[in-house]
């Protein structure tokens, strides 16, 4: 099981932030104490589509922002359904 401390920082001030905002205003997450779980699949769908969006479809650009190799998007583009990354949800 990951811990928030197990994430990357950038993940860390996220998962922060949202239970400082859930504090804030008096709701609390539907599981005691954690924010919405995804699996790490989804998380890493998400993160390549963002890429993808963010730098307007290069997914040479996508893959290196993600630190990735071009194959390795390109399969994982594959793995996920992911035909139109511009429009895909």
């Amino acid at each position: 099981m990951l811990q928030l401390g197990d994430l990357p920082t950038q993940l860390q001030q996220r998962g922060l932030e949202a239970r400082r905002a859930a504090a804030a205003t008096g709701e609390g997450p539907a599981v005691a104490g954690a924010p919405e779980l995804k699996t790490l699949a989804e998380l890493e769908r998400e993160a390549i589509l963002t890429a993808i969006r963010t730098l307007n479809g290069d997914k040479l650009k996508a893959a290196r922002l993600l630190g990735i190799g071009k194959t390795t998007l390109y399969r994982k583009l594959k793995e996920y359904g992911i035909a139109d990354p511009l429009h895909d949800e």
